[in-house]
């Protein structure tokens, strides 16, 4: 929703040779995610109550596939079969879109298949990610309705004769088909997003988890919770990263 109308966390300055040299928080930037954070709020008052405050996906996909709601904005990958239960259950019929907006900017991300980076024994945990990484972990992953993070097997389950009925295309092909296309969408971004681009990120991720739902829960006033985000994630970025973070005023 923030990308979507064009926000950026933090700008990215790259100097002429494209080497990242600072972020900046612009006044366009403060802007636009008190006016997201405005609309989030907005439409609390439409959304179910069990899914109001906290989102929980066992609690919204459950309602989905039971007909109790018709949208599940912003809904990870990894749940789409499930929501596909909608067809057993009542009859219904799902569809997936981009998330809507002017640049219709989605977000993938894998942060679920990885090493803690406490691993006390590194060389194990490098194996570990290798294996991850393989064609055919991904390939398994895939074909175990998970998420995988290859594209070379996503293009080749979408070329298999044998995910091409509906059963199999629903539980693993039509991941596959959307997104790459939420990647073809994203990949002229990647070098813009502050998610991509910051090495403390991690930090500022769970920073802005925190800071978000308690401006779209009331807890705080959303110009205050817009200072405080840019102001916290200043602080993580020029501790713990290694690019300075500014504002401007």
């Amino acid at each position: 929703r923030f990308w979507s109308k064009g926000g950026f966390n933090a700008r990215p300055i790259r100097d002429t040779e494209g080497r990242l040299v600072e972020f900046v928080v612009t006044r366009e930037d403060k802007r636009i995610l008190a006016e997201v954070i405005e609309d989030y709020k907005e439409c609390q008052k439409w959304q179910s109550p069990a899914t109001r405050d906290t989102g929980n996906w066992d609690t919204i996909v459950p309602l989905f596939v039971a007909g109790s709601i018709i949208i599940q904005p912003h809904m990870y990958s990894s749940l789409d079969q499930w929501s596909w239960k909608v067809e057993d259950e009542i009859g219904g019929t799902l569809g997936i879109y981009p998330t809507p907006g002017k640049v219709s900017q989605p977000y993938p991300g894998a942060f679920h298949q990885a090493v803690n980076k406490d691993s006390k024994n590194p060389e194990a945990a490098f194996w570990l990610s290798r294996y991850l990484a393989s064609y055919e972990c991904q390939r398994e992953m895939a074909e175990r309705a998970w998420s995988s993070i290859r594209t070379d097997v996503y293009n080749d389950i979408l070329a298999d004769p044998e995910y091409q009925t509906h059963e199999a295309y629903r539980t693993v092909a039509q991941r596959a088909a959307y997104i790459n296309d939420i990647w073809e969408h994203m990949e002229p971004f990647i070098p813009t997003y502050l998610v991509f681009s910051s090495d403390a990120m991690g930090k500022i991720y769970e920073m802005h988890i925190v800071l978000m739902h308690e401006a779209v829960t009331g807890v705080r006033p959303v110009d205050d919770a817009v200072a405080e985000i840019v102001h916290q994630q200043m602080e993580l970025q020029n501790r713990f990263g290694t690019v300075p973070m500014r504002e401007e005023r």
